[in-house]
């Protein structure tokens, strides 16, 4: 037995786990020079745990304040809710708008001339703003503070109505580019082309706070877009204005004279209803709301709508004098409305 002893191969034992804790050994177990040899080994074990060791992840500050007050996760909650188109998408709206009129003029230009075809386009461009802003104003509900505003779906930033407004500016945006070309490039002065700048700024200071309410006051925008839509619904004298203009040139005769009659006078009661009364009540109501308006913007909205009503006040006065005198040969001059 002896003999088989001595004859079974030895083997080793097992190298321990590399994370295995190395239990520290006594100096004097390992002889005299067994000082540095601890020392290493000591060295390795703290070695080994530093790299084992994870240091905690920063968890973000929440209570940390943003520019305006507010804490970071109520800013992006407000982003998030607030549901705006960006500026850039609201320039491309208005950018197809202008588009789509430049093109509209193109195609009617081929067929009437340069006067028809700007009051075609232009009762196109009302037809359309028109029918936007009755729907508006039918969908309107009251409130406590500026009695009527618009639903939730309609003063949305991406509803039907904020989407009219954008267009409605790259028609007149369109018109302005075509002044400065008649003007500056070709030498010609389009007619009433004055006019129709002033109007075209007088629509920009409207319906540029009207667009671009991206983290502006949600009570403020619903204010100004009610009151923006209830204006709108002065283009639908314009759409009388135009076909009058349109008739200029219409059947002669009893008949011709009698359907120039009638034409100018639906333009007066439209123009009287949609305009003169329509106007003050939209006044009115952002008088009312002017304590959710700031200072700055309410004065431009109030001298918006002066300088309107004043140029609306001055056109109707016009337009009556011209349809109590209506002969053969007498018609609504063009002018911009």
């Amino acid at each position: 037995s002896h003999l088989l002893t001595s004859l079974t191969p030895w083997s080793e034992p097992p190298p321990p786990p590399p994370d295995a804790v190395r239990a520290p050994l006594p100096v004097g177990a390992m002889g005299a020079d067994s000082g540095p040899v601890m020392r290493a080994l000591q060295e390795e074990d703290a070695k080994a745990s530093g790299e084992n060791k994870k240091d905690p992840i920063p968890q973000p500050n929440t209570a940390e304040l943003s520019n305006d007050g507010t804490s970071c996760v109520q800013a992006l909650n407000h982003v998030e809710e607030d549901g705006e188109p960006t500026p850039a998408e609201h320039a491309s709206t208005i950018a197809a708008g202008a588009i789509c009129s430049g093109g509209a003029y193109g195609l009617c230009r081929l067929l009437l001339s340069s006067g028809h075809t700007e009051d075609a386009v232009d009762m196109m461009h009302s037809l359309a703003t028109s029918s936007t802003a009755l729907y508006g104003l039918a969908s309107m509900e009251r409130h406590p503070l500026h009695t009527r505003a618009l639903p939730p779906s309609l003063a949305a930033g991406r509803g039907p109505v904020v989407r009219m407004f954008a267009l409605s500016l790259g028609y007149f945006a369109a018109d302005f580019i075509k002044i400065a070309v008649d003007v500056l490039l070709r030498g010609k002065y389009p007619h009433l082309w004055a006019g129709r700048l002033v109007h075209h700024t007088i629509q920009l200071g409207a319906n540029w706070p009207g667009i671009f309410c991206r983290g502006k006051p949600k009570d403020q925008v619903l204010a100004w877009r009610s009151g923006l839509c209830m204006a709108y619904v002065a283009e639908l004298s314009s759409i009388f204005l135009r076909l009058s203009n349109l008739l200029r040139q219409g059947p002669s005769g009893v008949r011709g004279l009698r359907l120039r009659k009638a034409v100018n006078w639906a333009l007066v009661l439209s123009f009287f209803g949609s305009r003169i009364v329509n106007f003050a009540c939209a006044i009115a109501m952002f008088v009312q709301a002017r304590p959710i308006i700031p200072p700055r913007l309410f004065a431009l909205g109030a001298t918006v709508q002066t300088c309107g009503y004043a140029l609306s006040a001055g056109w109707f006065l016009k337009i009556l004098r011209i349809a109590l005198k209506t002969t053969s040969e007498g018609a609504v001059p063009s002018i911009e409305c």
